[in-house]
C-alpha cells in the first residue's frame, strides 16, 4: 500500500482499467486530443500520459496536486487562488492509499 508509482503511470492505469470495465456498460468518453488537454499547467498536451491525465480531470477523479475542494491554491499564501497554476505533478509518486482516496 505504500509504494509509490509515478502520477502518470497510475492516471493510465486507472482509465484504461475504468475504460475496459464499462465498455459494454455505458458510454465511456473517448480519450482527449492535444487541443482539448489544458487542465494542469505543468503537462504537455504531447505528453503519451497527457489524454489520460485530462480524462481523470475530466471526471473528477483527479484535480491535481496543491488543492483545496478542487480549486488551485496559492503556493506563497497557502489560500484558494484561481489564478495559481493547477499542477499535476506527473512524475511524483503516488500510493495505492492515495489513489483510494
Amino acid at each position: 500500500m505504500n509504494e509509490e508509482v509515478e502520477r502518470e503511470i497510475a492516471t493510465k492505469i486507472l482509465i484504461g482499467s475504468l475504460e475496459e470495465r464499462n465498455k459494454n456498460n455505458i458510454k465511456f468518453p473517448t480519450l482527449p486530443t492535444a487541443p482539448n488537454i489544458n487542465a494542469f499547467d505543468d503537462v504537455s498536451p504531447f505528453s503519451i500520459y497527457a489524454p489520460y491525465i485530462q480524462q481523470s480531470y475530466n471526471l473528477c477523479i483527479f484535480h491535481g496536486r496543491h488543492t483545496k475542494n478542487g480549486l488551485p491554491v496559492n503556493q506563497k499564501t497557502g489560500q484558494v487562488d484561481p489564478n495559481a497554476p493547477r499542477l499535476f505533478e506527473s512524475e511524483d509518486g503516488i500510493t495505492i492509499a492515495e489513489v483510494i482516496k
